[in-house]
């Protein structure tokens, strides 16, 4: 990909997606390994087990919807005029199927109530330790 100077282009632009997306969504590289590494072969290796013909049936209909986002999106960039009101933006789609702001949200609360439960059963986290024993003046 990446000797051909048009490809680099992709490459680029991918890997300047997922820099901004982790910047923004700390787990989000954790998600995308799981995805990239674990759970799409593993659906690939297990439709295979299936046959061929579970294998096309399940990932034609994947590759259609796939194929027509990119074409909404080509279009809503380049002739959003064209297009019905309706789909001229993603405001038709629900929030959690354009956004990773609520599975965020989800996140952090999840997040925050472990911190909390850990607190509570008498372990502390590191940086709360720190500042304890910075405090009392015994660290």
């Amino acid at each position: 990909w990446y000797p051909v100077p048009a490809m680099r282009n992709i490459v680029l632009a991918c890997a300047r997606f997922m820099g901004k997306t982790t910047a923004r969504y700390r787990w989000f590289a954790i998600f995308y390994l799981a995805m990239a590494f674990l759970l799409l072969p593993g659906v690939v290796f297990g439709l295979s087990l299936g046959g061929w013909r579970v294998m096309v049936g399940v990932l034609t209909p994947v590759a259609v919807l796939l194929f027509l986002v990119w074409l909404l999106n080509m279009v809503q960039r380049r002739r959003r005029g064209s297009l019905p009101p309706r789909l001229q933006t993603w405001e038709f789609v629900p929030v959690w199927l354009r956004s990773l702001q609520p599975y965020d949200d989800v996140l952090v609360r999840a997040v925050r109530v472990v911190r909390r439960k850990k607190t509570c059963d008498g372990y502390t986290l590191p940086e709360e330790d720190l500042k304890r024993r910075s405090s009392d003046g015994s660290y």
